[in-house]
């Protein structure tokens, strides 16, 4: 069968999120459960006003 992955981020994160950021997000995730990896990062930039 086809091996499809959906993770999620806390919806306030991906409300923040440009359209490409979700997308390569998603792209991201997807490739990483293909290659049996557990844990992938997002690869998404640290934001400064998300530490408040």
């Amino acid at each position: 069968g086809r091996l499809v992955t959906k993770r999620y981020l806390p919806a306030d994160v991906w409300d923040a999120l440009s359209e490409y950021e979700a997308r390569e997000t998603d792209r991201k995730k997807v490739e990483g459960s293909k290659e049996g990896k557990q844990f992938v990062p997002t690869g998404l930039k640290r934001r400064r006003s998300r530490r408040r």
